[in-house]
Formats: structure tokens, C-alpha cells, sequence
């Protein structure tokens, strides 16, 4: 299609920073029009990756196409579930670029209508990819200090902390599960410093975790959090915690095997 030949020439990929003025200008010129175009713009985004292949310049054409649907899913309440839904689906996309632009459509979201963010990501909270995703947007500078709903914040961070926690030994070495753990460290700070005590309370119910990698967590922010004034006493009873749940080192010589039955000679 020569609009993709267009798209994909001037997009600057692979061999320097995408374009993200166009990026921009495509987004504006499509962020209204009709069911037709919307339908054009999901065929688009959802050119696999034998069709736009990752770090090619034919990447552009799904980042271009994600980021004017978050455009219009932030200008049109009426439209938003379904693209929404539609912006889920491509979370956990194979190419890095095209997650990165749905966590971008998820911030202009949020930074138009941010307790509807909120309220809307529970479905999101089911993948690894997906949750990181809503996380790194409600932390966003242009979404957080906008959030009044502590509550329902709380329970996507909560929903984040419990499938990691609740995942098998196996999904520690797939990618969606290491992206939601460094999401989560890298996020807790701020989420703690605008939420206060509802976050870390959360964080320290996981201090008993089996996850070295959740545990972990908790570790961190409790040290990030120790020298902040209001924090210090809760940042103190989280370390409390940490060390009531550790598991206490093992010690060989207190394990007794089994020993050896000697009989007695008959005289």
C-alpha cells in the first residue's frame, strides 16, 4: 500500500530514533473521523511481526497506528472500552516498540480522564506485559497527581504484587514477569511518596513472600522510604516485618541424618 510505503520511508527506522513528529502529526490527523477510519487504523496496528517486522522500518506503521488509537481513545469517552480492549490485545506485542507505544496510548488516556484510567485497568491486571503497562502509565508525571481514588490504585498495585507472587517457578525466567518486577521497583517510590501508607502497607504484605524477587521489593522500598520524614515509622515497621518472616539460615550441624544400628555380637 503506497501510504504504508510513506509511512514506513519517513518513519526513521531502523537506523535512528523514530520519528516522533510524524508520529505526532499522524496521530492528530486521525484522532477523529469515522468507524471506517478506526477500522483502517486497527488493521494497521495489528500488522504482525512477519508483516512489520521489529527493527525494521515497516515498525513504524503498528507504533504510528497504536499511538493515534490512544489519541482517539482519549478524545472520545464514547469509544474508549473498545479501544481499550483493542489496546490490551497488543500489550504484550513481540516487539518492544509497539508495548512501549501502548503504555504511551495508556498516558494520554490517563492524562485526559486519569480516574477512569484507574477504574478501567482492572481487566488489564491479568497479564504481566499488561499490568507493567498500567502501572508505568497511572506513575506517569502527566497521570499521578491526578489520581484522587487511593483505593482502587491500591488494588492494581495489590493485583500486580499478587501474580507475580502467585505465578509458578517457571514464569520467573519469561520476560512479561521480569518487566512487571522492574516496573514495580521502579514505580513503588513515587506510587508510595503520592499515596502514602495504603502503598507501602500493600508492599509490606508481601514481605513474607517465597519470591525472592517480590521479597525483594519490599526490601527496596522500605530503603527508599526509610529517610522521608512521614514515611520513616512505616518504613520502620516493614523492616520489622522483613525480618519476622525471613527465613533463618540453615544450619548444617543442627540437622541430624539418620544413624547407623549397631548390633551386638551374640558370645
Amino acid at each position: 500500500m503506497p501510504l504504508f510505503e510513506l509511512l514506513s520511508r519517513h518513519g526513521r527506522l531502523p537506523a535512528g530514533p523514530i520519528n516522533s513528529g510524524l508520529l505526532e502529526e499522524w496521530g492528530a490527523m486521525t484522532s477523529d473521523g469515522d468507524d471506517e477510519l478506526e477500522r483502517f487504523l486497527r488493521s494497521m496496528g495489528e500488522l504482525d511481526a512477519e508483516a512489520a517486522q521489529g527493527g525494521t522500518a515497516y515498525e513504524f506503521l503498528p507504533v504510528a497506528a497504536v499511538l493515534a488509537l490512544g489519541t482517539r481513545a482519549a478524545r472520545h469517552p464514547d469509544r474508549r472500552e473498545k479501544l481499550l480492549r483493542w489496546l490490551h490485545a497488543r500489550a504484550d506485542d513481540l516487539r518492544y516498540r509497539v508495548r512501549e507505544a501502548v503504555i504511551e496510548a495508556l498516558c494520554r488516556v490517563g492524562e485526559r480522564s486519569p480516574e477512569d484510567l484507574v477504574h478501567r485497568s482492572a481487566a488489564w491486571m491479568d497479564g504481566f506485559f499488561h499490568g507493567a503497562a498500567v502501572l508505568r502509565a497511572l506513575a506517569d508525571d502527566r497521570v499521578i497527581d491526578r489520581i484522587d481514588d487511593t483505593g482502587i490504585l491500591v488494588e492494581r498495585v495489590d493485583a500486580a504484587l499478587l501474580l507475580c507472587d502467585s505465578s509458578n517457578r517457571a514464569m520467573s525466567r519469561y520476560p512479561g514477569y521480569k518487566e512487571l518486577i522492574a516496573t514495580l521497583a521502579a514505580v513503588s517510590p513515587r506510587l508510595a511518596k503520592r499515596f502514602g501508607s495504603p502503598v507501602l502497607k500493600t508492599f509490606e504484605g508481601y514481605a513474607g513472600s517465597s519470591k525472592p524477587e517480590v521479597r525483594e521489593l519490599v526490601v527496596a522500598l522500605a530503603k527508599a522510604t526509610s529517610q522521608v520524614g512521614r514515611q520513616k515509622e512505616e518504613a520502620r515497621q516493614m523492616k520489622k516485618t522483613l525480618e519476622a518472616t525471613a527465613k533463618k539460615p540453615r544450619d548444617p550441624r543442627a540437622e541430624k541424618g539418620p544413624t547407623r544400628q549397631r548390633s551386638k555380637k551374640g558370645g
